[in-house]
Formats: structure tokens, C-alpha cells, sequence
């Protein structure tokens, strides 16, 4: 969920001695060295992200209604996504089946065959947990929505109370454009969240 401000990639993570988790990024101050970052440090500029959340109690239906029309969005994103993944697998099995039809036809070779079966399956593995993400998102987006909405004052209470998963998925739900630069959390909140962190006046979501 997280990348490297540095180098943009996907920061990896690192287990030390079967306990301790460490995110592998690029020192910014030297990008060609890694810095290894225990994962609680993260952690704890997340859980900051959301103790700074306020949600006035009137705001809820405002907020309700705003997840509502996001909910939709959503699923509309995962349909789509869904027929691209589909198109794509059935594009990689028609390549695996003419190059089996190769192989009989003895016009390549077997470990021709072998490189290029392995990867074309590689790639199927790869759709088909991608679908299974898309087609799991709708439920796991309702129960993410029905906290939000219900406790969306509460975002630190879930995110401490929560398992893996669900804190995730809160994340996920919340958050855009995870970095971190040396060992400093980049992010954005999404809206309407953007607008509740430290909220001083809610006149604006009454359109005042």
C-alpha cells in the first residue's frame, strides 16, 4: 500500500527474527543506499492520521450521503476492472493453447514451450487474484462504508481495535498516495476527509 517517495516503487517489507517488520525503502538522502524503517514507526504516523479526524455529530448525514455516492463510484470502478481482468485472462489462455498447439506441431521446442507456458500462467495467477480483489471489494466496501458511517468519529478507535485486514481496508478507504520519504509518512486524505482533519468550522458542509 505504501511507496517509496524516492524511487516510486512499492516499498517491500523485511522480517527480523520472526517478529520485528521492517519497510525497505531508498535513503533520500543518499538514494542508492536502502533504509530499513520498523513498520510500528509507520504505523504510528497512521494512527495519528486519523486521531486528527473530527467528525461534528450533525455532519453524519452529509457524510452518509457523500460514502453513498462513493459506494457507487466504486462499484462501478470494480465492474470495470472486472471485465478488463475477464478479457485479459481469456486472451492469456488462447495464447496458452496456441502455443500447445506449437509444441504438437513440433515448431518450437520443449523448453521453449516450458519459458513461455510458465510465464503465460504467471500472468494468469496474477489475473485471477486481481479478479478475486474486485469481486470481494463490494462486500468488504459495505462493511468498511457501515463503520465509517456509524463511527466515522471514531477512526482511531477502529483502527486500533481492528485486525490487519480491516485496518487495510480503513486505510484504503481513506487514504491516497501512501509514501514515505526516509522515515516520514506522505499521504493524502481522500474527500470528504481531506476537509475533516482538525476541522475548526463545518459551515461549509452545511453550504454556508
Amino acid at each position: 500500500m505504501i511507496k517509496c517517495d524516492v524511487s516510486n516503487r512499492i516499498v517491500s517489507a523485511d522480517l527480523k527474527k520472526g517478529k520485528y517488520v521492517y519497510l525497505i525503502c531508498r535513503d533520500p538522502k543518499n538514494p542508492d543506499n536502502k533504509l530499513f524503517i520498523k513498520e510500528e514507526k509507520i504505523i504510528d504516523q497512521i494512527k495519528e492520521v486519523f486521531k486528527s479526524l473530527e467528525v461534528p455529530e450533525d455532519l453524519f448525514k452529509v457524510l452518509q450521503q457523500h460514502l453513498i455516492d462513493s459506494a457507487k463510484t466504486e462499484r462501478e470502478f470494480h465492474s470495470l476492472q472486472i471485465g478488463r481482468l475477464e478479457k485479459e485472462n481469456s486472451k492469456t489462455q488462447t495464447m496458452l493453447n496456441e502455443l500447445l498447439d506449437m509444441r504438437l506441431s513440433k515448431s518450437i521446442t520443449q523448453d521453449e514451450y516450458d519459458r513461455k507456458a510458465t510465464e503465460l500462467r504467471e500472468k494468469q495467477n496474477q489475473i485471477n487474484a486481481e479478479l478475486k480483489i474486485h469481486n470481494d471489494a463490494d462486500e468488504k466496501f459495505a462493511v468498511t462504508l457501515t463503520s465509517l458511517i456509524s463511527l466515522a468519529s471514531k477512526a482511531y478507535e477502529i483502527f486500533e481495535s481492528s485486525k490487519i485486514e480491516e485496518n487495510r481496508q480503513l486505510i484504503a478507504f481513506m487514504v491516497l498516495n501512501l509514501r514515505i520519504n526516509g522515515e516520514k509518512l506522505l499521504f493524502d486524505l481522500k474527500q470528504p476527509f481531506n476537509l475533516m482533519t482538525n476541522l475548526q468550522s463545518h459551515q461549509m458542509w452545511r453550504g454556508s
